[in-house]
């Protein structure tokens, strides 16, 4: 099992009563939010350390990633007042699939070094603070600096101080990093778990969906919109974001939160959610085989 892998997969142990992505507990990159979930490492968590040199994807399958694509692409352009041409909406396509392979650069040549170094402080508070005091003594314009900061306030649940660093890595941070930073400063408004800060929270989560230029922040986005309209009893919208998590996530992450408490209580609720009522039955398979 890899590190990454090890990693991802504590999620499947942890829960509560929180939202998507949104487990706290084990991992270097968890925070509270309501109803079932965390938010998960920002590297994809099934790829090896080593494999950062070669043409794999940091975001999943690159097949399942156009096949995703070219769905969303077809259903907007069905329900649209004026259809785009097959061949706009191919140009649709190599437009989103462009940004993907941006992000899958990004991932391998940035973000990679960083989480190895986030991973060997191991959740410790001093060593992350340490090593964004560090960066910033570089440069203030170290979205790495900040990135590390942010980490060590939210590990010691300081809501305000990890939105303010989230905020300023936000800032500096090169374009296919922006939705990832509004997706973690949504999650720090859900750590405060009242209903003004969970709306704050979805409209950063909406922005980084928006953003699109991130595909694993648009996914950990919809993951964590899910469990807030779960915790909300709104089901219609748990069941729209719920759905696109699964139809965006490799089947790694899949596994893990169908097993999860987010699923289990849709499932108790009579939500019979397409992506956790297909997940499930897989898993179950799985078992029995």
């Amino acid at each position: 099992m890899t590190v990454r892998t090890h990693i991802f997969m504590k999620l499947s142990k942890i829960a509560t009563i929180g939202g998507i992505l949104l487990f706290i507990s084990q991992i270097s990159r968890s925070q509270t939010v309501p109803d079932t979930v965390q938010t998960k490492p920002l590297v994809s968590t099934q790829k090896t350390l080593e494999e950062r040199s070669t043409d794999v994807s940091f975001v999943g399958d690159m097949d399942q990633v156009e096949a995703t694509i070219r769905a969303a692409i077809a259903q907007r352009n069905k329900d649209a007042v004026h259809p785009q041409s097959a061949t706009d909406e191919e140009k649709a396509v190599a437009v989103e699939m462009a940004k993907v392979k941006e992000l899958n650069t990004t991932m391998k040549e940035l973000v990679v070094p960083h989480e190895e170094q986030v991973l060997e402080c191991k959740r410790d508070v001093e060593c992350l603070s340490s090593s964004g005091d560090k960066e910033l003594a570089k440069s203030t314009s170290s979205w790495q600096g900040y990135d590390y900061k942010a980490m060590a306030s939210m590990l010691k649940g300081d809501a305000d101080a990890s939105l303010a660093e989230y905020t300023q890595a936000f800032n500096v941070a090169p374009a296919a990093m922006k939705g990832w930073y509004k997706a973690m400063m949504g999650t720090c408004y859900t750590m405060k778990k009242d209903k003004e800060n969970l709306d704050k929270a979805l409209e950063q989560f909406d922005a980084a969906i928006a953003d699109g230029n991130n595909w694993i922040a648009i996914k950990t986005a919809h993951l964590n919109e899910a469990a807030i309209y779960l915790l909300r009893k709104n089901y219609p919208a748990f069941s729209e974001n719920i759905d696109k998590f699964f139809a965006m996530a490799p089947a790694p992450e899949r596994k893990v939160i169908a097993e999860s408490d987010i699923c289990k209580q849709a499932l108790s609720a009579g939500l019979n959610t397409k992506g956790c009522v297909q997940q499930s039955t897989e898993n179950s398979k799985t078992a029995t085989n």
